[in-house]
């Protein structure tokens, strides 16, 4: 699974296309991602964590705008807080707002599995001490209260 901005913007299924590991046409890929997209949209601003319409923000998706990419992941997380679960895991990827996917099931050599820095939505490599500087850690301590 790719970080959750990598998985809004599509990135996976463009992984899975370069690596040749649809197992169906890319436009079906395409049209189910959108439709599991605006339904999770739905159900965040239904229960107030986004504040945006679900419409605009997958508008603002397809035309590769990363403007709603912290609340969304923000809202997830926020999401999960509100669920029974005792314990919630939270990934640095995220926090970060890396998009690259730490590793890619049906792969060995064709990709870099767990072995992918760190990095910042441009790539950047984010170092553990970047963390508290970069405002990573507001989702572990949300996710903690």
């Amino acid at each position: 699974m790719p970080p959750i901005t990598g998985f809004v913007h599509g990135d996976h299924i463009d992984l899975r296309d370069r690596l040749g590991l649809l197992t169906r046409p890319r436009a079906e890929e395409e049209d189910d991602h959108r439709r599991q997209l605006a339904d999770w949209l739905a159900v965040l601003h239904a229960e107030g964590l986004l504040s945006a319409e679900p419409a605009e923000v997958v508008r603002a998706l397809a035309d590769g705008s990363a403007a709603h990419d912290e609340e969304i992941v923000t809202a997830l997380q926020e999401f999960l807080t509100r669920t029974p679960a005792r314990l919630i895991g939270i990934s640095l990827a995220d926090a970060v707002g890396e998009r690259r996917t730490q590793n890619q099931p049906g792969t060995v050599d064709e990709y870099p599995n767990w072995r992918v820095p760190l990095g910042d939505a441009e790539g950047r490599p984010v170092l553990l001490e970047d963390l508290r500087a970069r405002g990573a850690l507001r989702l572990f301590r949300r996710a903690r209260t």
